[in-house]
């Protein structure tokens, strides 16, 4: 570790250095502003900690295979846990290393961030933890990034989607209702009409109301929630103004095929 690891990692400026002085400029230069003020008056963005934990989750990744007794020891020999800034420095190394590991029945064990709680390391989103047997500090290969995570969490919901929701347009849908196929138009909820109220003298809104053939009810803008219309057709404020079963044809052309192992007469006869 280099010498001055404390500086790279500490010393740099601080957030609202620039900000501050130019908003302490304007705020003596008003009219308004009192003969006699304190050193702090009239900023608003105050400096706050700007940390560069970056060479120091560089630094421990580079240790990776060493025991962390080692590793510990020239953190110490090079950090001074007596200076308080310096000090700060050793409670952002729980975020990068997992230090409290369990081995149970031949398999890793570590304290997941939250719930904190013992999750196999195969499951765990911890970067680098240290073996609860050997004491040697590893690297979790298993670990998937947030970015990972959310792609798969995205194609799963695409899947999903495509399996029983298809989009041609605008106005245009096919939906599996009940594993038939429906060819559904919809169409945008009329926007809110401002009138007075002769009662209480103030300006009301109405919201026409539209009968939707998806939900069989009326629906407006002023009941439609985030899992109705958004749920149903990817969209908010809108309603399904029609629906026809689609043709053999088009089902060719679309490449898709009602299930036949389940009520389709049933469905066909309801809708």
């Amino acid at each position: 570790m280099r010498d001055d690891m404390f500086k790279v990692i500490v010393e740099r400026p601080r957030w609202g250095s620039r900000r501050r002085s130019r908003e302490g400029r304007l705020y003596r230069a008003s009219e308004d502003v009192p003969n006699k003020i304190g050193m702090k008056q009239g900023y608003v963005h105050r400096k706050s900690l700007n940390e560069n934990l970056a060479p120091l989750k560089r630094w421990l990744e580079s240790q990776v295979n060493r025991p962390w007794d080692k590793v510990y020891a020239e953190l110490c020999a090079n950090i001074d846990r007596r200076n308080t800034v310096q000090e700060h420095i050793f409670a952002h190394i729980d975020a990068f290393v997992e230090r409290e590991t369990r081995l149970i029945d031949g398999d890793v064990y570590a304290l997941s961030r939250w719930p904190r709680e013992l999750q196999r390391i195969d499951e765990s989103r911890v970067t680098l933890y240290v073996h609860p047997v050997t004491g040697i500090l590893r690297f979790n290969k298993h670990r998937e990034s947030w970015r990972k995570i959310r792609n798969r969490q995205w194609a799963k919901i695409d899947a999903e989607t495509n399996a029983k929701q298809r989009g041609l347009n605008d106005t245009e849908q096919l939906h599996k209702i009940d594993g038939v196929w429906y060819h559904v138009t919809i169409a945008t909820m009329a926007e809110g009409q401002p009138h007075h109220n002769a009662k209480t003298g103030l300006i009301d809104t109405t919201f026409p109301k539209h009968w939707d053939v998806m939900q069989k009810k009326m629906v407006s803008r002023s009941c439609d929630s985030k899992a109705n219309s958004q749920n149903l057709f990817g969209k908010r404020y809108v309603y399904a103004t029609a629906k026809r079963q689609l043709s053999n044809a088009e089902l060719k052309r679309h490449q898709l095929n009602n299930d036949t192992n389940d009520n389709a007469g049933d469905s066909r006869r309801f809708f």
